[in-house]
């Protein structure tokens, strides 16, 4: 599959943990109180703490990462080889091709470019 737990995270002794779906809902109070509030900027700071913490997200909720970012917190290797081993690359989407921001509804130019440049290429958009 594509989770795989830390084993520092596994209950010691057991192949098992225990871990939590925690969602939040509502207007946030900066919003409320008439202030700046950013979606880009918490959404992905939580996503960051949550691949920190070796934990994963939901992916029924709205996701503000890159596909480099998804695969580091959730295993593709699996899902790589079966799709070479059955040849349907083509036939079917990435799992980030899926899940991703609606076009228009987040720029992540800037994380992009970023990405790129740790990897030492050119920036791809």
């Amino acid at each position: 599959g594509m989770i795989h737990p830390r084993k520092s995270l596994l209950t010691e002794g057991k192949d098992y943990g225990l871990w939590v779906d925690i969602g939040a809902y509502g207007v946030p109070r900066k919003i409320k109180e008439g202030k700046p509030w950013s979606a880009k900027k918490v959404v992905r700071e939580m996503e960051h703490w949550c691949r920190d913490q070796g934990g994963w997200q939901a992916l029924y909720t709205d996701i503000f990462c890159t596909e480099k970012e998804l695969r580091q917190m959730f295993d593709h290797s699996l899902l790589e080889k079966v799709r070479k081993r059955l040849g349907s690359d083509a036939a079917f989407g990435s799992v980030y091709s899926k899940v991703r921001p609606e076009p228009g509804m987040l720029d992540l130019s800037d994380v992009l470019a970023e990405e790129a440049k740790e990897e030492g290429k050119e920036e791809v958009m």
